[in-house]
């Protein structure tokens, strides 16, 4: 998007613009994940790798790997200090510690970018305890769409850090499943359980 003010913040010199993004998680053992995510465009491509520990979802490692990319314009020591986001926590923060830990260098919104994607894709997989989701599965009169309300449901008494953090996760969201159907974009069998070995692949292309 364009901002008045500054104008566009990746210079378009085509008449067209596309990034792509690869992700796929594996499940681990216990409740670690581990996601893998990979961007690139016409002046860049690289990709992340991360341990995840579920429920809190902390990177416990890191790595960022360049596969093709400018050097003026990807500063190969953000691989290098890529490692320093250990610790950080999907959820409020998340950003800044990011663009925080390897610092302020050509290359350092595109980190930002792939990290948001990573982030996205190591939510959509998590062990629940065994028979946790069972206790949403019998509101089953909420409108259209029940399977997605108990997984509304599922997530925010699983991962108490997402109520009231986003739209999607309000409070008052909660209503909306009574009056409008809502479909969700993955699997129902994802989010329950998966056994080591599980893996998980997305693409998206913008």
């Amino acid at each position: 998007m364009a901002d008045a003010q500054f104008g566009f913040s990746i210079p378009i010199l085509r008449s067209t613009y596309e990034r792509s993004c690869e992700a796929e998680i594996d499940a681990l053992t216990g409740n670690e994940v581990l996601v893998r995510g990979r961007m690139h465009d016409h002046r860049f491509d690289f990709e992340h790798i991360w341990r995840l520990r579920t429920p809190e979802f902390e990177v416990l490692e890191a790595s960022a790997e360049r596969k093709a990319c400018e050097q003026c314009r990807f500063n190969p020591e953000l691989c290098r200090r890529y490692r320093d986001i250990r610790g950080a926590r999907i959820g409020r923060e998340f950003s800044k510690r990011i663009l925080t830990k390897p610092g302020d260098l050509p290359g350092a919104e595109e980190h930002l970018f792939l990290a948001i994607e990573m982030a996205r894709v190591g939510q959509q997989v998590f062990r629940v305890p065994a028979g946790f989701e069972a206790q949403f599965a019998e509101h089953h009169s909420i409108g259209a769409g029940p399977t997605a309300y108990n997984f509304w449901r599922t997530d925010r008494a699983y991962m108490p850090e997402l109520a009231n953090s986003c739209y999607t996760y309000r409070d008052a969201s909660g209503a909306l499943f009574a009056d409008r159907e809502a479909r969700m974009g993955f699997c129902a069998d994802l989010s329950v359980a998966p056994l080591p070995g599980y893996r998980y692949k997305q693409d998206t292309k913008r």
